[in-house]
């Protein structure tokens, strides 16, 4: 077999896949075919650029006033502000269930890193193998006994 005058044309995909290039017009035919996607790619994005400049003009031509890019922004900010003023309210109403929630949620972020810790170290203190000591770090009981009880 004549060795590869042209070097193949794969990507990574093709190595972790197995795909095998016999012959160079499988190469040339991979990249015309990439060649023409790209190429329809761009006309369409050419083609709506045209679209939106032309839309543009005749509305110029028409007299009608270029559209404003400000007021998607100053909608946005009043949005912003209205939800900003409802939160306020709300806490301001709530304030004392709201600290009372967070309280809550703190103490019980305390009590669960207690018991992961409890968990933990019951696991370290456990002799034998990892199955053994992930069996004890789950159990309830203080018995680090691996042996199942009836």
């Amino acid at each position: 077999m004549l060795p590869r005058l042209i070097p193949e044309v794969t990507g990574i995909s093709e190595l972790m896949f197995g795909k095998n290039r016999n012959t160079t017009s499988d190469a040339a035919s991979e990249a015309w075919h990439e060649l023409r996607d790209a190429a329809t790619d761009r006309a369409k994005d050419l083609g709506d650029e045209a679209r939106r400049r032309t839309l543009l003009a005749w509305d110029a031509m028409a007299g009608r006033p270029a559209p404003k890019r400000t007021w998607p922004m100053v909608r946005a900010g009043i949005i912003g502000v209205l939800v900003g003023w409802g939160a306020s309210e709300f806490y301001r109403r709530r304030r004392t269930q709201v600290n009372d929630a967070v309280a809550n949620f703190g103490n019980e972020l305390r009590e669960a890193k207690h018991n992961v810790d409890e968990r933990l170290a019951k696991a370290k203190a456990t002799p034998g193998s990892p199955i053994e000591k992930a069996k004890a770090a789950v159990s309830t009981s203080g018995n680090t006994n691996s042996t199942p009880q009836a």
